[in-house]
């Protein structure tokens, strides 16, 4: 887990292959929902599509010219049926999303995160452009491929265990 880092440098040359994709995918359906229901979703964008994605996400300026694979992961609203479960989507979405980016990179697949917290008119301009249904709530973009041998990665300054701690006896 500590190995894997945020890359923004990625290989046009050589593109992870479908059967690698869905195999990481394969592992990430093991994140642990609500009553099982398995609510997560991954529409895969390759090529020019994923350029149309990624021109949707204000986050990958600089870098998203060069991201072979934009990954847009939601939630299926159609699995919660009362409003206490409201915010279930967003926590399932993200365990999936972190274990989807685990998986990747045990396969050698770099990958970067790129938020998706933005106003209804962008989230309905992404959903028209990348064919997502509106029964998804979008959880996320996930950009990914082969890292560039030079590619150089963020390294933040991680807080001690003691600030996030609280032991209660």
């Amino acid at each position: 887990i500590k190995s894997r880092h945020s890359v923004r440098s990625f290989r046009m040359d050589c593109i992870p292959s479908a059967v690698e994709i869905r195999s990481a995918i394969s592992v990430a359906t093991s994140t642990p929902s609500v009553c099982n229901r398995q609510t997560w979703r991954v529409h895969v964008y390759e090529g020019d599509k994923a350029q149309v994605v990624l021109n949707q996400q204000n986050g990958n300026r600089g870098f998203g010219h060069q991201v072979p694979l934009a990954l847009v992961i939601t939630t299926d609203m159609r699995c919660f049926a009362e409003v206490i479960e409201r915010y279930q989507p967003w926590i399932e979405g993200g365990l999936f999303s972190m274990n989807l980016m685990l998986a990747l990179h045990a396969r050698g697949i770099a990958n970067v995160a790129l938020n998706w917290s933005r106003k209804t008119a962008a989230d309905i301009s992404l959903r028209r452009v990348a064919d997502i249904p509106n029964y998804e709530r979008i959880i996320m973009v996930l950009a990914c491929g082969y890292a560039e041998d030079d590619a150089l990665t963020p390294e933040s300054c991680r807080h001690e265990v003691a600030r996030f701690v609280r032991w209660h006896d």
